[in-house]
């Protein structure tokens, strides 16, 4: 102000001509300058300063669970520092906490550069956390175990939002979700760039680094991991699913529009073992049966859902769904007949009593449409899950004969707990409590054996509960790489209408969640941790062209077992750091540190 008022002072001659006018003016600026000016610089010095100390933020790796209560940890970084393969999407974490209620209303992305080079914008997008009530814990929690989060009843981190903008409440803790989509173009880096959050309580910078390593994840319809997860997308009437929750008719476009949405939540998470379920589509697509019995088959709604699925690059293979049921002691084949209309209904039935008519039917039927549409090297069949007492053992034999008699050289394939079905299984799926030795004897004459997960078991295994630490879903491939189990299996991706509210098992029967009043599907947490499993276990397969040994050995610095295995956030961090690096050789293949104090439980 001094300085403007000296300068209003050096006056030409002609100024001195008119001295009243100009004390007027040098007045007039000066209560301008004192009324106006420094009250605006003052409030916007307080008002910043205000901002800062309401508002907390802060990055978190997304390994890392953020809740409600989670404050700002002492030595939290305000940056995101992401090391990535290409075509590789890699998640991370800003999160806010304030005093005072206030609204996140979006993020911008700048471009991420590396000299010349970019990554645009447009491959980088967010999700606000969502939170799911859970009234018990899973199976096994809380006996002297330490990788569940905490405690129920509570509020856990499970839903990724679609939503563009959030109110937050005082004293409530919101973390952001954020994506960066690597191409398989982007030359190797380190890309910088960007993010701004803005909020009712102002912007905030968030410095973003990506550092690109020459190695290329494999596009999952060709990959090395097999990553099948049971969807239940079609169905007519009474059994549809879809027509259940959302009310929507088969084969209309909101349907198709869910279908859409299903499709690319399915080829982010790289599942790529397709269920159809083909009693569904058999009767959309109008087969009929006569009075004698004899079936006409149409395969048009099969052809169309199966076709739609592979166009948007999600299957690499075909999961035939499960040709028996068990009910009780008794098992039963799922079949269609003739209702007494005339109608074409889905029925359990007896393998005496119908069941085996139907097959003899249905099974050469499906192969030869299977070869016309050259989709027979993808197809493998499931002939009843989980076949336990002497009955359905039997019963097992029976179809899976069938199977090897109608459709010759076609894969069976079923979770099992024990290998007592020798012969009549060609891809043994064990839950991984029981993979044992038996199992590994099957591997060793080159049988073909994956693991699976559900409601059990409990406790400290591998698995992936609502209520269990992230990390668990990933190292779930590094399990499945060091045992050379090359497939995960997965049953509860979307039971909506057996389960609801997800109380079932912590949240084993959905990992995705209907959203009805936006006509939508919401993804999860633990869908993207199983992605980031399954890249994981590509970027193995890559290192083990180039060093099987060190592969192995740095697969086992992280898991012994399915109850023993590293916890220590960090360590995780770096061992996958170090395998994102060396499968773009850019680290030494010299011998892993092991990690030995592995928690044992």
């Amino acid at each position: 102000m001094e300085i403007i008022i000296k300068n209003l002072s050096k006056m030409n001659k002609s100024e001195q001509e008119f001295p009243h006018k100009l004390e007027s003016m040098k007045n007039l600026l000066i209560r301008i300058i004192v009324l106006v000016i420094l009250p605006l610089m003052f409030f916007s010095r307080c008002n910043n300063k205000t901002s800062s100390e309401m508002l907390d933020l802060w990055t978190e790796n997304w390994r890392v669970e953020i809740f409600k209560d989670a404050n700002k940890p002492a030595d939290a970084s305000n940056s995101l520092e992401l090391i990535t393969a290409k075509n590789d999407i890699e998640p991370a974490q800003i999160v806010m906490r304030a005093k005072s209620d206030f609204i996140i209303k979006g993020l911008e992305f700048s471009d991420l550069s590396s000299g010349r080079n970019k990554i645009s914008s447009n491959n980088l997008d967010y999700y606000f956390i969502g939170y799911r009530y859970l009234e018990i814990n899973a199976p096994g929690c809380f006996d002297s175990i330490t990788n569940y989060q905490r405690k129920a009843p509570d509020y856990f981190p499970e839903q990724l939002l679609e939503d563009i903008s959030i109110s937050v409440s005082a004293e409530t803790t919101q973390s952001i979700w954020v994506r960066v989509y690597v191409p398989e173009t982007t030359l190797p880096g380190n890309y910088s760039g960007t993010i701004i959050v803005k909020t009712s309580l102002g912007k905030y910078r968030t410095p973003i680094n990506v550092e690109v390593n020459d190695a290329t994840i494999m596009e999952s319809q060709n990959g090395k991991f097999n990553w099948e997860f049971w969807q239940f997308m079609v169905g007519s009437g009474s059994s549809g699913m879809i027509e259940q929750i959302f009310g929507y008719k088969s084969y209309s476009p909101e349907w198709w529009k869910l279908q859409e949405k299903a499709a690319k939540i399915l080829k982010e998470g790289r599942v790529n073992v397709f269920l159809v379920n083909w009693l569904d589509l058999l009767i959309d697509g109008g087969t009929t049966i006569d009075v004698n019995g004899k079936v006409t088959f149409n395969w048009n709604k099969f052809d169309e859902y199966i076709q739609f699925y592979m166009d948007r690059e999600v299957i690499k293979t075909l999961a035939g769904s499960h040709l028996c049921g068990k009910k009780k002691e008794e098992t039963y084949v799922y079949s269609l007949i003739r209702d007494s209309t005339g109608t074409t209904i889905k029925e359990a039935v007896l393998f005496e009593e119908g069941g085996k008519d139907w097959l003899d039917q249905f099974l050469p039927a499906l192969y030869n449409h299977l070869q016309q549409k050259d989709w027979l090297n993808k197809w493998y069949q499931h002939i009843m899950d989980e076949p336990k007492s002497q009955q359905m053992l039997t019963r097992y034999h029976q179809v899976s004969t069938m199977v090897s008699k109608h459709m010759p050289g076609v894969i069976r394939g079923d979770a099992l707990n024990r290998t007592h079905l020798i012969g009549y299984v060609d891809r043994w799926i064990s839950v991984i409590d029981t993979y044992n030795d038996s199992f590994k004897e099957r591997q060793a004459l080159g049988e073909e054996v994956w693991f699976y997960t559900c409601c059990w078991p409990g406790g400290n295994w591998l698995n992936r509960f609502i209520d269990q630490e992230l990390y668990l879903s990933e190292l779930l491939s590094w399990f499945g790489y060091k045992n050379d189990l090359p497939g995960f299996l997965h049953w509860g991706m979307m039971w909506w209408h057996s389960y609801p509210d997800c109380k079932f098992g912590a949240g084993d029967c959905w990992s995705v969640y209907p959203d009805t009043i936006n006509g939508n599907i919401l993804s999860s947490v633990r869908m993207e941790a199983m992605r980031e499993a399954a890249e994981d276990f590509e970027l193995f397969k890559i290192l083990e062209v180039m060093n099987a040994e060190y592969a192995m050995s740095l697969a086992s610095s992280l898991v012994s077992t399915g109850t023993e295995y590293v916890t220590n956030i960090d360590t995780i961090i770096d061992r996958r750091n170090l395998l994102v690096r060396t499968a773009a050789n850019r680290s030494n293949h010299t011998s892993v540190n092991q990690h030995r104090s592995f928690d044992k439980y």
